[in-house]
């Protein structure tokens, strides 16, 4: 067997334990006795809490930079619509806007993959 669980520990607090063992057989495959260890895995479980909580809080931050993205590809949709409009004189507002839309497009695949939790 092996099992993971929470006991409370001799000074009152619970504690996490990983608990493996099995039997032990005679000649004729009859159990004679089960035999096995038990584990602290306290410290474990705290890391994964404190890795989880900062996984947490990175999602959280990072769909506030995709919702702010999204705000900015609306600004460089509006500003190539407006530099349309201004022909030949808006040259400098539509580079500007092209650049616009491809940092948020570069920044929401990195944002995305955060999110994700894979590396970039």
């Amino acid at each position: 067997w092996s099992l993971e669980y929470r006991i409370i520990h001799a000074e009152g607090m619970p504690i996490w334990v990983w608990e493996t063992g099995g039997g032990v057989w005679d000649a004729d495959e009859q159990l004679i006795y089960t035999e096995g260890s038990i584990i602290d895995i306290q410290s474990l479980h705290d890391r994964i809490e404190a890795k989880t909580a900062d996984l947490a809080y990175t999602a959280s931050k990072t769909s506030d930079v995709l919702r702010s993205l999204r705000f900015l590809k609306i600004l460089a949709m509006n500003a190539g619509i407006e530099a349309a409009r201004a022909g030949p004189a808006g040259a400098g507002f539509a580079f500007l806007a092209h650049e616009m839309r491809a940092l948020a497009d570069r920044t929401e695949e990195t944002a995305t993959i955060i999110s994700r939790g894979r590396k970039i």
